[in-house]
């Protein structure tokens, strides 16, 4: 195939190999117009400010607002204003946000709708952090991914079956599961219940109409453990505890993260010691419910139950506790 040749004086063919990095080039000194925290992904700009009253707040991101639109008009690019959102972030008792709700702010002259919900880089952010549309979202395509696979079970071997689950299944949990995954176990159990019951159909040949009635039974035929152990995979419940283990070793080295999470004495996760983290006290439910609660305490519960010697490394750590969360197991094991 050949395509006419041209002469381009500004921008880079679409699909290009040197298209991306270019581009990055291109925006490298956009942290110069910006005088809030922000979050940069390609060309998706977001930026984030606290503020103890609403005005306040509002002051602030105008400010950065106007000198961003300003770096764009020098650099000859432009402000989409019909994706551009805000979102107000608050405990979910506070009814004071109600009234911003379905209304629009306005930003050096350009009118920004107030959203409840938002798909950033496919994950559903709410204004209380509680991720119950994303959680929905995740559990409405898991359905239909299942429902497809129990149209084709029958001509599936063993592998297929453990490969499907775990690439066309497990995936849609997996991604961003140590953010969304503030639910109850319960609740991610519910997730896990649907996986279990297309995973008897197929290894017991259950009838998966009926299957829900006959795995209530509390007989040990029902167990999962057995399937589990033979196609080496974890649920979602344990999949969110060594995600949250990775998170914390993780976050040690970003900056973003930087001091969230602090040791109970004066050692170091970069000297290769395994610590306990320090828990913060709060009667807070908004925090109780936090990653960051659910993190410390799953790193803490690890370290007590393995007592990991000086010598381990993070790596050693976290594969250890991958065998821990396994022998954990019992016999009647369903989720």
């Amino acid at each position: 195939m050949a395509c006419r040749g041209g002469i381009l004086r500004a921008g880079t063919p679409a699909g290009s190999c040197l298209g991306p990095l270019i581009f990055s080039l291109f925006i490298n000194d956009i942290d110069e117009a910006m005088t809030l925290f922000f979050v940069l992904y390609a060309d998706d700009l977001v930026f984030i400010v606290d503020a103890t009253d609403l005005n306040s707040g509002l002051a602030k991101i105008d400010e950065c607002f106007k000198k961003l639109r300003e770096w764009c008009n020098e650099n000859c690019l432009t402000i989409n204003e019909s994706k551009t959102k805000a979102m107000l972030f608050h405990k979910a008792n506070d009814h004071r946000s109600k009234g911003l709700l379905g209304s629009q702010i306005e930003l050096n002259g350009i009118k920004i709708d107030v959203v409840e919900s938002f798909k950033y880089l496919g994950l559903i952010v709410e204004p209380t952090l509680t991720f119950s549309k994303h959680f929905k979202h995740v559990e409405s395509k898991i359905s239909v991914a299942l429902g497809k696979m129990y149209s084709f079970r029958r001509y599936f071997s063993e592998n297929v079956v453990k490969s499907f689950v775990s690439c066309y299944v497990i995936s849609i949990a997996d991604y961003c599961i140590s953010i969304w995954s503030v639910q109850t176990e319960n609740q991610l159990e519910k997730l896990q219940q649907r996986i279990n019951r297309f995973l008897l159909t197929y290894f017991l040949n259950y009838n998966h109409k009926n299957v829900r009635k006959r795995w209530s039974c509390s007989s040990n035929n029902n167990s999962m453990k057995p399937i589990f152990d033979k196609i080496n995979l974890l649920t979602i419940v344990e999949r969110r505890k060594i995600a949250l283990l990775k998170f914390v070793a993780k976050s040690e080295t970003s900056s973003v993260f930087t001091n969230w999470f602090n040791p109970s004495d004066s050692r170091s996760m970069t000297n290769n010691v395994i610590f306990k983290l320090k828990i913060e006290r709060s009667k807070s439910v908004c925090y109780n419910n936090s990653i960051k609660y659910a993190a410390v305490n799953n790193w803490n519960f690890f370290v007590q139950k393995l007592k990991p010697q000086d010598n381990w490394t993070i790596g050693v750590f976290i594969s250890a506790c991958t065998d821990k969360i396994i022998s954990m197991r019992d016999e009647n094991f369903v989720t």
